[in-house]
């Protein structure tokens, strides 16, 4: 079915609408299950190659902690 027509159907859009908080995650307020599904979301991620060099990682994680 067209997009259109589940807007129409669903008068709005037929999905959720979020904006992605860029909160770095602590593994101790998630439960299990939310931790897993993080941890097989990154080694999607990393398999399909959407990774970036150590150094750039690195120097991105200092500025969002702010170190």
């Amino acid at each position: 079915m067209r997009v259109q027509n589940q807007i129409i159907l669903n008068n709005g859009l037929p999905f959720d609408v979020k904006i992605p908080s860029n909160k770095i995650l602590n593994e101790d307020e998630l439960t299990k299950e939310e931790l897993a599904k993080e941890i097989l979301a990154a080694l999607d991620e990393a398999l399909k190659g959407n990774t970036i060099p150590f150094d750039q990682f690195n120097e991105s994680l200092k500025k969002d902690l702010k170190l």
